[in-house]
């Protein structure tokens, strides 16, 4: 059994997904439309920052979709 967050795939097909996403020379064909990318990047989930320390070594503040 998967996590809902899970994904099966291989290191090559990732890599293939994370240059359509970046963009750039060399890069697939975007398959989603501009505002769907523009939307993926867009803070979804924002964490609170409070000057108490964190159990989580990260600078992160906000999660977006994909």
């Amino acid at each position: 059994m998967f996590s809902a967050g899970g994904i099966y795939s291989s290191v090559a097909d990732l890599s293939k997904w994370a240059l359509m996403l970046l963009g750039g020379p060399g890069a697939p064909a975007p398959l989603l439309k501009p505002t769907t990318l523009r939307e993926l990047w867009t803070p979804q989930t924002i964490r609170p920052v409070s000057p108490a320390p964190s159990p989580y070594n990260t600078h992160f503040a906000a999660y977006g979709l994909g």
